[in-house]
């Protein structure tokens, strides 16, 4: 971690996306699709990074979303399970089954969960999604407060280069 800034080295930039409320950073959501399934709203954002919780945490408009994504405590049935994926302003953030499930002392637990609506004042949209660990752990955000912007980045993926010059 650079602080303050990004690891340009180690980390490649998705997108940077403008904060259209404050309050909670919030960005405007585009979409949620998991296969066919879309859900679309006018008034979808994503708001309140939280890494306190390992989950994503939704309003009910999730449930076509999640009602079929049933993970088995076993983890037996993770390469059955569809990716998610989440599109901010024109970017897709997609989620596979083994970076949503929250796998714990050999049990799996699903990291998708409805939350009741998050009103916490009138200026919070209804249609609010809170993003927790199981997302933040692959999409790392870069606050900057003086721009108002979030922008996220992910590890770099190795080049044959860069595996070659590791092993000199």
């Amino acid at each position: 971690m650079v602080v303050p800034g990004m690891d340009t080295d180690n980390f490649e930039v998705i997108k940077e996306h403008t904060v259209h409320q404050k309050e909670f950073f919030q960005l405007k959501l585009d979409s949620i699709k998991k296969g066919d399934v879309v859900v679309q709203e006018q008034d979808m954002y994503v708001g309140i990074m939280n890494t306190y919780d390992s989950i994503v945490g939704f309003s009910d408009l999730m449930m076509p979303i999640i009602e079929e994504i049933v993970v088995y405590t076993d983890c037996s049935n993770l390469d059955r399970l569809p990716d998610v994926t989440f599109t901010i302003e024109g970017a897709e953030y997609t989620l596979t089954p083994n970076e949503y499930v929250i796998k714990r002392r050999g049990q799996c637990i699903s990291g998708l969960t409805i939350y009741d609506e998050y009103v916490t004042r009138p200026v919070t949209p209804r249609h609010t999604i809170i993003l927790g660990n199981v997302f933040l752990q692959k999409y790392f955000p870069m606050f900057d407060m003086e721009n108002d912007t979030i922008t996220f980045q992910r590890e770099k993926t190795p080049t044959a280069e860069d595996v070659v010059e590791a092993e000199i």
